[in-house]
């Protein structure tokens, strides 16, 4: 499925940074937002490339899996597996915040997602409120979760 520039820099782009800063936050990593924004906008780029490879459906997120590992890895220096599991419970609770945020949205919004999926507009404004949740997620995990270090 490919994505439009407009799209990737209005939902793409704050989306990926959304995910890092809570990958960063379930990690117990301090947030350095020039990092935490500079993975993001690296992430958002790649799957729009990704994405316009004529490559199976779901094969580019197995590929941004990887490279969300391997930049957690190297940029925010933490080890291989702890890295791996960080990158899984993100996209684990990401598939769960997106599903229930979109279907809310949808429904507040009375829309169908054929209405929505072919409309890059309504895909940024349904999509918006989940960046919102992911944030504030990453936040209440760094401020209630984390034990004094």
């Amino acid at each position: 499925m490919e994505m439009s520039v407009f799209r990737l820099i209005f939902y793409g782009i704050p989306e990926y940074i959304a995910l890092v800063a809570l990958a960063y936050a379930i990690a117990r990593i301090n947030f350095e937002w020039p990092r935490i924004a500079l993975i993001g906008v690296f992430l958002a780029f790649t799957t729009f490339l990704i994405r316009l490879l004529p490559i199976t459906f779901g094969v580019h997120t197995l590929i941004i899996v990887g490279l969300f590992t391997f930049y957690l890895t190297v940029y925010a220096k933490i080890d291989v597996l702890r890295s791996v599991s960080t990158v899984l419970i993100t996209y684990f609770m990401l598939v769960f915040i997106e599903a229930g945020s979109r279907s809310l949205t949808l429904s507040l919004l009375n829309l169908s997602m054929d209405e929505v999926k072919n409309n890059d507009f309504l895909i940024i404004v349904t999509g918006w409120p989940e960046i919102f949740i992911i944030l504030g997620l990453a936040y209440g995990i760094k401020r209630f979760i984390w034990k004094e270090r």
